[in-house]
């Protein structure tokens, strides 16, 4: 049976195409360049997917157990790879070839989570441990003491960070060329490190396991999820949590932060084809940048959806439907606002972000004219019924201990109490005490 390209017949379906077949199994890494789709799978296979078609587009010689992570180079002409048999591997994209291989010195913890950032590899293991690998430099790790450029080499810099395994790495450059990692980990913290000196510069606590986490430079925001089923907001300049977005029933397994879509970039609704996939508006050449609008966060978790959040607002935007199991990746393609998910039920989803933002726009506008008109939107309705439903209640109550008071005042009157009034009540005898027998 060949790979399967599955386009939705319902005309309500976000779901441009799915993606199934025995080439692909259950997904539990995923990266998405402008041509292709790359899986990572528990039998240590990395196969990559066109996305126009079904057909295998290259498969690699992969790593000795599950592949956890996947990310290609800005270029795409790389593709990096981590996994639980403890090595980091570089790769060829154009034909599939291995380039390198590194792993951790005198270890053979697996590792669970990896990130790019320029020359710099950083891989997170099950040991609570940090490993950083500097491409342009060479020699041997020198003392924490010394510069960052000469301590972080080819050889791997090691920090030990958590006291559990580290689920998700970010990378963050505060002062130039400094290097700073924000960590996760399943121990349910969140640490902010200083590479250079090893200093560990804040801590968040999560609430129970942490899974993954996105970073807004812009904004100094750190989020993270995990077990909670919630999103944690924190602001790295005070190191407090600034807000909390709620909507999963599962754990929160992945997620990614998007900018806004421009407006000029939103199609109209006439421009979809018959596919349902939408064509962007030509820009017009007048249209300024739109006035500051929000970036959005997707989410992916356990309850097989993918949340689209408004940070700003701190508000659900957005529920993406369609997965039979467990998300278990999320990645946004950088070439196009594409949102592609994998999850564990073999499937590989691509989804329509702008239909989703023209459905926001519709209920938002939908919204304001009830309101204008002087009607009770859904919600509003909702919460209406919910009040008078707690003053029914309270009524009742009320009513209840009306009729109990009345009960005790009429049982007053009478000279009795209200437990006496069932029956009379025997008069108790006064029993003499017997004399005690004198002893012969």
């Amino acid at each position: 049976m060949a790979d399967q390209a599955i386009i939705p017949t319902d005309p309500e379906s976000d779901c441009l195409m799915a993606y199934s077949g025995p080439g692909l199994d259950a997904v539990f890494a995923l990266e998405v360049t402008s041509t292709m789709f790359l899986i990572g799978s528990h039998d240590g296979l990395i196969r990559g997917f066109h996305l126009d078609n079904p057909n295998t587009a290259c498969e690699f010689a992969s790593h000795q157990g599950t592949v956890r992570e996947l990310i290609a180079s800005p270029d795409e002409k790389h593709l990096y790879s981590c996994s639980v048999d403890g090595t980091v591997k570089t790769w060829n994209l154009a034909d599939g070839l291995e380039m390198e291989s590194r792993s951790i010195p005198q270890s053979k913890a697996a590792l669970d989570c990896l990130h790019v950032a320029g020359s710099h590899i950083i891989a997170g293991g099950v040991d609570g441990a940090i490993t950083v690998w500097d491409t342009n430099a060479t020699g041997s790790p020198e003392s924490p003491q010394q510069s960052q450029t000469s301590r972080i080499t080819d050889f791997g810099l090691r920090l030990r960070v958590h006291a559990g395994g580290i689920s998700s790495v970010q990378a963050h450059r505060p002062s130039g060329s400094q290097l700073s990692l924000f960590t996760t980990s399943n121990d349910g913290l969140a640490k902010y490190i200083d590479v250079g000196t090893g200093k560990l510069l804040a801590v968040y606590e999560g609430c129970g396991a942490l899974f993954c986490s996105a970073f807004d430079e812009e904004k100094s925001l750190l989020y993270v999820g995990g077990s909670a089923s919630s999103v944690l907001m924190f602001d790295i300049r005070s190191a407090g949590s600034v807000g909390q977005l709620r909507g999963h029933r599962e754990a929160i397994t992945g997620m990614a932060l998007a900018p806004p879509l421009p407006a000029d970039a939103m199609p109209p609704p006439e421009t979809a084809n018959t596919l349902g996939v939408m064509h962007a508006a030509p820009r017009k050449s007048n249209a300024g940048p739109p006035p500051g609008p929000p970036s959005l966060l997707y989410t992916a978790s356990d309850d097989c959806t993918v949340t689209r959040w408004n940070p700003d607002a701190q508000t659900r935007d957005y529920v993406f439907q369609g997965h039979v199991g467990g998300v278990s990746c999320i990645k946004l393609a950088v070439s196009k606002p594409q949102l592609v998910t994998g999850s564990y039920d073999a499937t590989v989803r691509l989804w329509d972000v702008f239909g989703a933002e023209q459905k926001v726009a519709r209920a938002a506008q939908q919204k304001a004219k009830e309101k204008l008109a002087g009607k009770d939107t859904p919600h509003d309705a909702k919460r209406q019924k919910k009040k008078e439903k707690k003053g029914s209640s309270k009524k009742k109550n009320n009513g209840s201990s009306k009729k109990k008071a009345s009960s005790k005042k009429g049982s007053a009157k009478k000279g009795r109490s209200p437990k006496k009034a069932k029956g009379k009540a025997s008069p108790k005898k006064n029993k003499k005490p017997t004399p005690k027998k004198k002893k012969k």
